[in-house]
């Protein structure tokens, strides 16, 4: 029986980037309404009910009370049979405004905030978030057993707690996400790059929490010590970090080239050598399992979600968090060997070619969601 599904975050990214296939999925045979900010925001989901509300980012309890009367208002002319939420404030939202509709909810957790010790203050905000969402929701699905592992330790309750698939939303496209050094002279020729230097690469949000500060001062300690490098950063400066690097350090051209953004993550993909991720904290890493789709190997820190989506001593390097030491060990352990970059590059697609096809993992997400909604929706 078709049902009303009422997603809602507080980014549109999040649907298009992570739960583009699934929605389009659901859509055949139930009626989908998304409330989102999508002012100023491009999107795809010509076909789905799409509705804005500008949800504030920042805690701002003005803001926050009047996104949750909008949020109340479109509930009550949708009257969905379930909502779906995502991201803190959307979830924090959700819950206020769910108090009085009483509605089965489902809550989808990619990341958690305070599982980085180092942000203290905003930890213990987005713990007391979570907590009060996890004791409002039906079910809490997250996209990595480690996160899941994590949660158990706080007393959770595990039946409470549904892994994602095979603990990626949306699985890689083995067609699109492929080796491909064709042409590899003239790629780096353009961005005057030669032949013989291997490029690192950094691929996402700009930020504390994805390791940004680790990434550039180990690229630059390499280079003064005689590697033939360049590093590649790949991503939007939200928060205008690079910015101010750049300001302060005129040389970042001799070590470094930057591109905001991209609608091909395959194409820098396939020109790196290796894929650097010093992130403190993933929901699960999707530029891990891209780059082994690639055959580039991957090296981060052991942390939440990087554990799931790099085998380690397979298709990657995983080291203790913050040890800088270790991490550059494993770099240079690679920019060393060609034979053990490439071995790592195969056995790194082999790993998800098995776990995390595209095709498979939207089906069994889809089927998943399918079977909740019986459940909690009698």
């Amino acid at each position: 029986m078709s049902k009303k599904i009422l997603f809602v975050s507080s980014s549109i990214q999040f649907y298009e980037n992570f739960l583009y296939e699934t929605i389009h999925q659901l859509n055949h045979s139930n009626q989908i309404s998304i409330i989102t900010n999508i002012d100023n925001q491009s999107y795809n989901f010509d076909d789905v009910d799409l509705r804005n509300i500008n949800f504030s980012r920042s805690f701002n309890p003005l803001k926050d009370l009047i996104t949750s009367f909008q949020l109340a208002s479109h509930i009550k002319t949708l009257k969905p049979d379930i909502i779906i939420s995502s991201s803190p404030k959307g979830g924090l939202v959700v819950t206020l405004v769910n108090l009085f509709f009483q509605l089965p909810r489902i809550h989808i957790l990619s990341g958690i905030l305070w599982s980085d010790k180092k942000y203290s203050l905003l930890n213990r905000i987005a713990k007391i978030i979570d907590f009060i969402t996890f004791k409002f929701s039906k079910l809490i699905y997250l996209d990595s057993q480690s996160q899941i592992d994590f949660l158990l330790r706080y007393n959770i309750p595990k039946v409470r707690l549904s892994l994602i698939a095979n603990g990626s939303m949306k699985g890689v496209n083995l067609n699109k996400f492929e080796y491909n050094k064709t042409d590899i002279q003239i790629k780096k020729k353009r961005y005057n790059l030669s032949d013989q230097t291997l490029i690192l690469l950094f691929l996402g949000r700009i930020s504390p929490e994805k390791g940004i500060e680790t990434y550039l001062s180990s690229i630059i300690e390499l280079f003064n010590e005689g590697y033939d490098i360049k590093g590649l950063i790949v991503g939007r400066d939200e928060k205008n970090i690079l910015k101010k690097y750049r300001k302060k350090n005129l040389d970042f051209h001799q070590y470094f080239q930057y591109f905001e953004y991209t609608d091909q993550p395959e194409f820098f993909l396939q020109l790196a050598d290796i894929v650097l991720i010093p992130s403190s904290r993933e929901g699960f890493c999707q530029v891990a399992i891209e780059a082994s789709a690639c055959e580039v190997p991957v090296v981060g820190f052991n942390v939440i979600g990087l554990t799931d989506s790099i085998k380690q001593n397979e298709s990657g390097f995983l080291v203790p968090y913050n040890d800088i030491g270790r991490f550059k060990e494993k770099i240079k352990l690679l920019l060393e060997d060609s034979n053990l970059r490439r071995q790592m590059g195969k056995k790194g697609r082999e790993f998800v070619k098995y776990n995390y096809s595209q095709e498979e993992i939207i089906k069994k997400f889809t089927y998943q969601l399918r079977e909740d909604l019986k459940k909690l929706c009698k």
